[in-house]
């Protein structure tokens, strides 16, 4: 898929409706006890783009399992409609040419299919989920054994 194509399948969610998304999907997957996310998470920093972190959400995720781009993409098509976000970092930290082709701070919502076929269009780390936020599936930069690191996670019961 060109990225036209991508960009015409994507709604980008209101600006408060991302931020109410996000808040949700850190209370269901992120431990923000965590010293870890106090320091570089909640904590955000302003930089010449605007306020951001520094660190990863998924350094934070409560449980999960490491698995495969191909059960990524298994797991991802079964769910007709998702949602994507990523990490808000400045671009002073992270300086690849169009790393970020839609606002820092959006929530995506898209058809899963069209997510396969155009990763190549969002940052590399990115959190997939559906409105039930029972499960995620988490796409990294760092590699393990020279392939990505891609995590499965669900939802930890609170108690």
């Amino acid at each position: 898929m060109n990225w036209e194509g991508f960009k015409d399948s994507v709604t980008i969610l209101p600006d408060s409706e991302s931020a109410e998304w996000r808040q949700r999907y850190i209370a269901a997957f992120i431990d923000t006890s965590s010293s870890f996310y106090q320091e570089r998470i909640a904590s955000v920093f302003q930089f010449k783009d605007g306020p951001a972190y520094d660190g990863y959400l998924w350094d934070c995720l409560q449980g999960y399992q490491q698995i495969s781009k191909e059960e990524l993409n298994r797991r991802l098509l079964m769910h007709e409609i998702v949602m994507v976000f990523w990490d808000i970092h400045s671009a002073e930290r992270i300086r690849v040419p169009n790393y970020w082709r839609f606002p820092k701070a959006a929530v995506l919502r898209l058809q899963s299919n069209a997510l396969e076929a155009a990763f190549e269009y969002l940052p590399e780390d990115i959190y997939i989920f559906d409105h039930s936020v029972t499960w995620t599936l988490i796409t990294t930069h760092e590699y393990n054994n020279s392939s990505s690191l891609i995590y499965l996670a669900s939802e930890i019961e609170k108690a």
